[in-house]
């Protein structure tokens, strides 16, 4: 024991020397060393975890600000194509696979229906088919969704006074990264009023 460590022991009350001995002895500050480090250690994974917590926020702020760019340059190409067909006698459909359908330019001008009467819904759409086109053409969507075959084809459609229209349509689905189709989107043109136009068959198309 050194010159400091007696004196202090001299002041100790005999009662408390033992205590005093063991702080001072090498053997029993072991404890006190290992509780240090274990402090140490819990601090080092403390502010790792930290860190770990600020890169994490930091890419999900990252991704938000991805997913906010992605949605509005979604909208401004819907907007584009909401002009475009508003423009020229020309439809642009996007269907959500869904049961709902979005109609960029006047629909309801085409079918003779007053603004936004005609239903945005695949039912409204299949409904208005002429009966001979209705099942062939779902089937030739379906196989373009599953098989990735072209869709081009042409059809009529009914109008609110009862008369058909010849629609000469096309489409494309896109595409997940597994392949997998997301929604499909297309153009539609109005051929002319059945019964006005040149002689057609039933069907025309690639179906």
């Amino acid at each position: 024991m050194g010159d400091d460590e007696a004196q202090h022991c001299r002041v100790l009350h005999p009662d408390r020397f033992g205590i005093g001995f063991q702080f001072f002895n090498p053997v029993h500050r072991e404890p006190h060393e290992r509780i240090n480090r274990l402090v140490s250690t819990h601090g080092m994974l403390w502010l790792m975890g930290l860190a770990g917590f600020g890169f994490a926020y930091r890419r999900e702020h990252f991704l938000d600000v991805e997913r906010q760019k992605a949605a509005e340059a979604l909208n401004l190409a819907k907007e584009r194509f909401r002009i475009a067909a508003e423009t020229s006698n020309d439809l642009v459909y996007e269907w959500d696979l869904g049961r709902n359908i979005q109609w960029f330019g006047d629909i309801d001008g085409l079918l003779g229906y007053e603004l936004n009467e005609f239903p945005r819904t695949l039912q409204a759409f299949v409904e208005a088919l002429h009966p001979e086109h209705a099942e062939p053409i779902m089937a030739a969507v379906q196989t373009h969704l599953q098989q990735g075959a072209p869709y081009a084809t042409e059809y009529r459609i009914r109008r609110k006074d009862g008369t058909y229209s010849w629609w000469s349509a096309r489409g494309l689905a896109e595409r997940l990264a597994d392949g997998n189709p997301a929604r499909m989107v297309g153009t539609i043109t109005q051929k002319g009023r059945a019964g006005t136009t040149a002689k057609r068959g039933t069907l025309q198309g690639n179906l």
